[in-house]
């Protein structure tokens, strides 16, 4: 377990766990809260909404059909945005899972 939390830490990648049903974020790792310009305590536990990090809503809602859908995503490319309103072009790939018995 040890050798996955580190991956998912320390990888150059944002990556982020977020429940589907709710869109909690439930875990996110150095990469992603760089990105973003955010401290953990500041993500952890808020829905992704309301970080307001998505540009346009409808990328958001594609990405989440997508997966509802087909249970993946791979690539999709969009904008986002930092906490200090920083343009981030970005590939969104996303999978289905469950962790600790969320979705």
């Amino acid at each position: 377990m040890a050798l996955f939390s580190s991956l998912f830490e320390y990888t150059s990648d944002a990556v982020c766990l977020i429940g589907l049903e709710d869109g909690i974020l439930l875990d996110v790792n150095r990469s992603f809260l760089r990105h973003v310009e955010l401290a953990r305590a500041e993500a952890i536990g808020r829905r992704v909404n309301a970080l307001g990090i998505w540009l346009q809503a409808e990328d958001r809602r594609a990405v989440e059909l997508e997966l509802r859908d087909r249970g993946r995503i791979e690539g999709y490319r969009t904008r986002m945005l930092s906490q200090k309103s920083k343009e981030l072009d970005v590939s969104v790939s996303a999978v289905l899972a469950e962790w600790r018995g969320q979705r």
